[in-house]
């Protein structure tokens, strides 16, 4: 084996080529590799984690949504399943012009034409104010439990 590498070392008595470049080469890149190791802007830029990668991954925020309908048909006293906009079918009008308040304007609805008010006339047809009807109306058969109650808070 050493022949072979004396062999290779000197050919007809001199160093080969690629062996005379050999410690030129090591010298060069010694020195880059020491350059760039030691160099403070390199080593400035390096930032090593403290944690892994997929530790470092945040769950998406929950995608809540609180809505409040605070439209004028929330106000409603009539709801009939079945009738346009759930409104108590008036025979005096066509199918879209119901009524959707039983007692009289008191100021705290959002609608204030009268086509929607039954009115003394209106509250003649009883099955408006029949829980099986309008389910909106007070169901003697129910029991109504309170809201619960919070130490502070008034409801």
């Amino acid at each position: 084996m050493m022949r072979q590498f004396s062999k290779q070392l000197f050919s007809s008595g001199r160093l080969s080529n690629s062996f005379k470049t050999l410690p030129i080469t090591l010298f060069l890149y010694t020195m880059l590799s020491a350059l760039c190791l030691s160099s403070g802007t390199a080593a400035g830029a390096m930032d090593l984690a403290d944690e892994p990668m997929m530790a470092q991954i945040k769950a998406a925020p929950a995608n809540i949504m609180i809505v409040l309908d605070d439209s004028g048909s929330m106000t409603f006293e009539v709801l009939v399943p079945g009738y346009y906009d759930g409104k108590f079918p008036n025979p005096d009008e066509d199918d879209e012009d119901g009524y959707s308040y039983i007692y009289d304007y008191l100021g705290d609805n959002a609608y204030t034409d009268s086509l929607r008010y039954m009115e003394s006339e209106g509250r003649k047809y009883w099955k408006s104010q029949f829980f099986v009807e309008n389910v909106m109306y007070y169901n003697p058969g129910t029991i109504y439990e309170p809201w619960p109650d919070y130490p502070g808070q008034t409801f």
